[in-house]
């Protein structure tokens, strides 16, 4: 690992890209060649899988992942996926180096070289086990709870309808303490209390007063407490006080999780059945003596030990040592015992149950057998007329029928009956009738559930399979076809992996299935699974064991449903919401269904921008971000949007957090429901502060341009006016003596001329359309020149100070236009002082890096020389510096300023190459800072002095101008030196004119612009003939179609309008002799 020296210079991009590589500890990064194989090998890598760089540069990266992955080529899709989107997922299994395995989020990215030839592919891997197990458990756990409740409810909901509408079973459940909690139907018709006056009374108040006293309550509820169950057979009371004869049991209650919670008492009014008991008891005092003698012959019967059973029932009555005891017997069952003669055809003898069932007496039927026929139902006694028959001659009946009792109502009974035989002959018949009308309904009852529960099964659209103890199916509803597609004559008797778990899950499931067979109640998650046509589907698993009665594993009950396109549409969801985090505009989205439109959403590019945190801003309105300074009109637009339901795009200024001002170009879109219902808007913001600076600056260039050339157009006519008026001022005056009266009013007009010159220069400087003669300058050497002048300049109250750095870079700049920065920059300084101050210049050299350039307008980064101009002054308000380089703009009296010094300033600079730059607050005074561009080249030398000597000449020369007055100007001035001239005022004229001309044409001298052929195009013509010929172009500016004429390169003469008599001539004899 190495890291970049301090003085080791700037770090290149790929050493910035492999410092952070190395330096990632979390994140395994490495690559791959096309076929898989390891090529580079971070330390977060080593960190994450185990493998050391030497150990696994070379191997396949099928070497830390699981057998599974293997087996299914999962890295090659991964990487085939990769290479044909450009980005591939890996969110899967992974083992290290010592087989632990972990979970793993990454991607993989294709790298391709210059000629799209893939070379291998980028990986980046992070350890989320922990983030899997957690994600798995919320999942598990939600799943369960609401398994748990749904199973809770329907058990509820049956419950509480089975218990309301049972008719002869009073049926209450208590609390802990034994206040009544619940209470049907038949409760209320058996004991008289009504469920709103029963709730919260003590159980106790339907006991007896001696049972009350005795705690008869209170024991009856801890022994149900203590064994689970307390039966009880006793006298109770109605509401009224009225006693009636009980059998009742008290069983505990328990939640869903085990804990004790109250009680339930099941209790059936039998006081009818005990006053018929007690009647049979008192009428058959001389059954016993019958029995017993009939007793002694079924000792001796041989019969199968069902028949035995119930013999052995009869003598235990007969037994009995009073007729009480078996009274008490015979009158507690719930069955009716009886015994037929099957020689005499007469009953011997019938039990009191006989009563209970059907309704008429014992008594009854022993005087008439043949009305146990009639109290058989009629739709039944047919079928009990043959089954009789078949008694009669096996002594063998096993049936069940219903009887019609007197008071109408009807009882299912289950009819037994053995023989007894003596010598081979079936002499009498015992057996048991008991009532089933209960367990029959039961049964019925459960038979109904289960019917329905079927037709739950064949039609919920749950895949519903049920699996043996060895896991293989024994059930698959029509839900799990349609799934999985295998019918289920195809799946029954088959395991899972044998048709819907891939070779991939099967590690897993075997896992659960190891769960399911010790019992785990909570055996749920998801997995792959596969169906009959390939194709591989994710599926939520519920799975509940089926136990034995002993605890024994018997089988599971596993429901399933396809979750595929929930987990695409979750994965799209994410991509959409990393796409969302990971643009650099803000987005939000608010809800005009509440309240003030409130945020509901802010995305990470919302914080970037503003500084809030999404946590700070939900709830709020947007208006958070406006500010004193935000304009009405742009909220006024974004409030009709929303009002309207309609989109809208705006720029406003807002405000961060902090307080700093930004411009927000911000996008408003209505998002709609399927009903086409407003649900939300949603806005996408964008800082486009820098853009914004750029374009005001830019329309500021424009606006300076455009101002510029009318500026330079104006002085371009003052310049032709002004070198007539100066020419013949300038020979006027040379021909007037000194005491001339005229003289001085021509010298006026000479002087007025001139500063009508000075201010053409400086409208010419503005407007960038000087012609400038740059030098190679000491910048340091021109500020000690000017120093004494600019003394004189400012005055003597103002201290004059210059910071110069002696390693100061050389610059390019002309002479005079420097001077002219000077001059105009200390003006408005000494007038910013009235009461004195301090002015000074500083110089130094700069560096702009790429960040400034790209910050300003027309700005490059590079090298630069700085001179900067500061003050003491009175200071500009950002009002006023927004409009300082504006021209003819001042905030300087009437007739004490021109407007121009600044914006003169600002020409010349930009005309350099340079730019400048100010810095001011109101009683802080002011900085001006001018960039010129550094140069290696070396100094030119002091200004040339103006070549000495006479100025006469007799050569030819070519005079083109278009301007009649300065034509017939410079046409006079040259003939007085004695040169022989062709005027012409145009370029197809000159070249007829020297079509005439026998001989040489020494020096053409033409203006730049001129109507039909320019200055430049004519010298081209002139010199195909007279190739050995000089040039002299003159103007008054020089706009763009001067420099397409190409007049502009360094050694083309030029001379600026307005020039002097003299300046003309000395020029002309300057090139002239120029060899």
């Amino acid at each position: 690992m190495t890291e970049l020296e301090p003085n080791s210079g700037e770090a290149t991009e790929g050493e910035l890209f492999r410092l952070l590589v190395e330096n990632v500890k979390d994140y395994a990064i490495f690559v791959t060649d096309p076929e898989g194989r390891v090529c580079s090998w971070n330390p977060g890598a080593e960190r994450l899988l185990g493998y050391s760089a030497s150990e696994i540069i070379g191997q396949p990266t099928a070497l830390f992942s699981t057998p599974e992955s293997n087996n299914e080529q999962v890295t090659q899709r991964e990487m085939d996926r990769a290479a044909e989107t450009g980005r591939g997922e890996d969110e899967r299994w992974h083992v290290r180096k010592d087989g632990s395995r972990f979970w793993s989020g990454g991607t993989i990215s294709p790298l391709w070289d210059e000629g799209h030839r893939l070379r291998g592919f980028a990986r980046i891997m992070r350890d989320r086990t922990a983030q899997k197990h957690s994600d798995d458990a919320l999942k598990d756990a939600l799943a369960s709870a609401e398994r748990v409740e749904q199973d809770r409810r329907e058990v509820e909901t049956r419950f509480t309808s089975l218990v309301k509408h049972v008719k002869d079973h009073t049926i209450f459940t208590m609390d802990l303490g034994g206040g009544i909690t619940s209470w049907n139907e038949a409760a209320e018709r058996t004991l008289g209390y009504s469920e709103s006056e029963i709730l919260g009374q003590p159980f106790s108040v339907i006991f007896t007063p001696e049972d009350i006293r005795d705690g008869v309550p209170e024991r009856e509820i801890h022994i149900a407490g203590e064994t689970g169950q307390a039966d009880n057979v006793r006298w109770h009371l109605r509401k009224g006080g009225v006693r009636f004869w009980a059998d009742g049991i008290v069983t505990p209650l328990q939640d869903a999780s085990g804990r004790h919670t109250g009680y339930s008492k099941i209790m059936r009014d039998m006081t009818e059945q005990k006053r018929m008991e007690e009647e049979l008891l008192r009428a058959h005092e001389g059954v016993e003596t019958q029995v017993r003698e009939q007793t002694i012959e079924l000792r001796t019967a041989n019969d199968d030990l069902r028949a035995a059973s119930v013999a052995q029932s009869v003598q235990e009555g007969l037994r009995a040592k009073s007729e009480a005891q078996f009274r008490e017997l015979t009158a507690h069952l719930h069955q009716s015992l009886w015994m037929f003669d099957a020689l005499e055809a007469r009953v011997l003898y019938v039990s009191p149950g006989y009563e209970k069932i059907w309704g008429r007496s014992c008594q009854s039927l022993l005087d008439n057998p043949g009305s146990f026929m009639e109290g058989i139902h009629p739709l039944d006694q047919e079928m009990m007329t043959r089954e009789s028959s078949v008694m009669y001659r096996t002594g063998h009946i096993d049936t069940e029928c219903r009887v019609l009792r007197p008071d109408g109502s009807v009882r299912r009974v289950w009819i037994r009956g053995y023989p007894i035989t003596e010598s081979g002959r079936i002499v009498r018949i015992v057996g048991v009738v008991e009532d089933v009308t209960e367990k029959r309904q039961l049964t019925e009852q459960r038979d109904a559930v289960l019917t329905r529960l079927q037709l739950h099964i064949e039609r919920m659209p749950l895949a519903y399979l049920l699996a043996g103890p060895d896991m293989r199916y024994s059930a698959w509803n029509p839900a799990a076809e349609r799934m999985f597609g295998f019918t289920e004559a195809e799946v029954l008797g088959k395991h899972p992996f044998e048709v819907i778990v891939p070779p991939l899950s099967q590690a897993a499931v075997g896992k659960v299935f190891e769960r399911l067979k010790a019992g785990d109640m909570d055996a749920h998650g998801e997995c792959e699974n596969k169906t009959k046509d390939g194709r591989v589907i994710t599926c939520d698993w519920s799975n509940t064991p089926l136990l034995g009665e002993n605890g024994e594993f018997i089988g599971c009950i596993s429901l399933a449903q396809d979750i595929t396109s929930r987990r695409e549409g979750e994965k799209t969801l994410r991509l959409r919401d990393r796409a969302i985090q990971a643009v650099s505009q803000g987005i939000l989205i608010t809800d005009p269904n509440l309240p003030d439109n409130p945020i509901i959403y802010a995305s990470h590019g919302f914080e970037r921008i503003t500084g809030y945190r999404a946590d700070e801003v939900l709830g709020r309105n947007c208006r958070l971000l406006q500010g004193q300074e935000t304009e009405p009109d742009a909220v006024a637009t974004v409030r009709s949007a929303i009002r309207d339901g309609r989109e809208c795009s705006v720029e406003l200024l807002n405000y961060r957090k902090d307080g700093t001002k930004f411009w927000n170009a911000l996008f408003v879109t209505p998002v709609r429901d399927d009903d086409g219902r407003l649900a939300h808007f949603v806005g996408v913001q964008a800082d486009v502060t820098g853009r914004r600076v750029l374009e005001q600056a830019f329309h500021q260039s424009q606006k300076m341009e455009a101002v510029g050339q009318l500026a330079g157009g104006v002085a371009h006519d003052f310049n032709n006016l002004l070198t007539i008026i100066s020419g013949y001022s300038d020979i006027l005056l040379s021909t007037l003596g000194a005491s001339d009266p005229v003289r001085e009013s021509v010298k006026a007009i000479s002087e007025a001329g001139g500063r009508a010159a000075s201010l053409t220069r400086q409208l010419l400087a503005f407007s960038r359309q000087t012609v400038l003669e740059p030098k190679v300058l000491e910048l340091n050497a021109v500020l000690r020149e000017t120093e004494k002048m600019l003394r004189r300049l400012i005055g003597e109250d103002i201290l004059l100070t210059a910071v110069l750095d002696p390693h100061i870079s050389r610059v390019k700049v002309d002479p005079g236009q420097l001077d002219q920065i000077l001059m105009n920059l200390s003006v408005n300084a000494r007038d910013a002082m009235p009461r004195g101050g301090k002015l000074t210049l500083e110089t130094r050299n700069v560096d702009l890096d790429g960040q400034y350039a790209q910050s300003h307008v027309e700005a490059e980064g590079g090298r630069y020389v700085m001179l900067a101009v500061t003050d003491s002054g009175s200071g500009m308000t950002p009002e006023v510096m927004a409009h300082i380089f504006e021209p003819f703009f001042t905030t300087k009296g009437v007739g004490k300023g021109t407007g121009l010094g600044l914006s003169v300033v600002h020409g010349i600079v930009k005309q350099s190459g340079g730019r400048i730059e100010v810095y001011s607050e109101p009683g802080l005074g002011t900085t001006f800072k001018i960039y010129f561009p550094a140069i290696k080249e070396l100094a030119d030398s002091a200004k040339e002095s103006a070549e000495k000597g006479d100025m006469r000449g007799t050569e030819t020369i070519l005079l083109v101008k278009d301007e009649d007055g300065v034509r017939g100007l410079a046409l006079l001035v040259l003939q007085t030196y004695g040169y022989n001239v062709l005027a012409a005022s145009d370029g197809r004229r000159a070249l007829r004119a020297i079509e005439n001309h026998q001989g040489s044409i020494d020096l053409l001298v033409t203006d730049v612009v001129m109507p039909g052929m320019g200055g430049g195009e004519l010298a081209e013509a002139v010199k195909k003939q007279f190739p050995h010929m000089k040039v002299l172009f003159s103007s008054g500016y020089t706009d763009d179609s001067a420099v397409r004429q190409g007049i502009l390169e360094a050694e083309v003469a030029f001379l600026q309008k307005p020039y002097s008599p003299q300046s003309l001539a000395r020029k002309v004899r300057q090139i002239l002799d120029k060899k």
